[in-house]
């Protein structure tokens, strides 16, 4: 049960997407295809460091998204090593990631995102369960696409804004830190890989699960990729890849995905066809 300062999230809802065996709630379907364990292809890597990492942390950067049901992954793996490092720590390759976004009461934050507005922001915390580590973080995109990143480290996961955040947010968003709310809980398991060239990381998100107050929606099937560039480059080996395998980049927000997965009250025909697609792909159509 993933907390909510006073409520915890009690309902899993399958809906029309395939479920596996990730989600905490206990309603779920374990009779599906399993997909080829991708730990055999990410052996073939060269390994990178967290220290290594930070040379490529693309803090400020352009962002192509894919995504395709897991029984593709590996073959969207082979042949990467020649190209990209992995990070790898402690002996991991794969590691848990946990995010609290947070909103205003009227869901603004989505609702600019759903609308197209051009300067749009994301705030959340962030903690990397495998090693501990947590920060608060703003997630700010500009009319021209660009994707900045303001963080700050925290001790841990709040329910509130504080601890000198706030002062961050008023400056960045123009809105009070008071003025916003945790709405969804978003986990899933990371793989990032980094280009030779330090140019390009590569950040592979698999078992997703997305809690409300009141809902949980997982997409064991699904696999978000994420192309991180300092600018757009011409040539990519991932892209490459993607293309031969006939996968079309789709551009997505976790968050607002989970907003309205997890049935809290706002519109999204914007979003439809999005949603339509990811449930395709989890029933294993491309």
């Amino acid at each position: 049960m993933y907390e909510f300062g006073r409520f915890t999230t009690s309902a899993c809802v399958d809906g029309n997407v395939a479920t596996g065996d990730s989600c905490h709630c206990g309603n779920l379907d374990n009779n599906l295809p399993q997909s080829e364990e991708p730990d055999g292809a990410l052996a073939h890597f060269a390994t990178i460091g967290l220290d290594q990492l930070e040379e490529a942390a693309l803090l400020k950067r352009l962002d192509t998204k894919f995504a395709f049901n897991d029984l593709n992954l590996a073959d969207v793996l082979r042949g990467l090593d020649d190209s990209y490092y992995i990070l790898q720590v402690d002996g991991r390759r794969q590691f848990t990631y946990e995010n609290l976004y947070f909103d205003t009461e009227d869901y603004r934050m989505y609702l600019n995102h759903h609308n197209g507005k051009g300067n749009r922001h994301k705030l959340r915390y962030r903690r990397y369960a495998d090693t501990g580590l947590c920060f608060f973080e703003i997630k700010s995109k500009s009319r021209g696409q660009v994707t900045s990143k303001t963080r700050l480290p925290k001790a841990t996961i709040e329910p509130v804004i504080n601890g000198g955040a706030e002062h961050t947010v008023a400056r960045i968003t123009g809105t009070g830190a008071e003025q916003f709310e945790p709405k969804l809980w978003v986990q899933f398991r990371r793989i990032t890989l980094v280009r030779r060239d330090l140019r390009e990381r590569i950040t592979l998100d698999t078992g997703l699960e997305f809690h409300s107050a009141t809902v949980c929606r997982p997409f064991p099937r699904l696999v978000v990729a994420e192309v991180k560039q300092r600018y757009l480059m011409r040539f990519s080996p991932f892209v490459q890849t993607m293309r031969k395998l006939g996968i079309q980049p789709l551009p997505l927000s976790k968050y607002c995905v989970g907003v309205v997965a997890t049935q809290q009250p706002v519109k999204y025909n914007q979003f439809k066809s999005k949603l339509l697609t990811i449930e395709k792909l989890c029933n294993g159509s491309n």
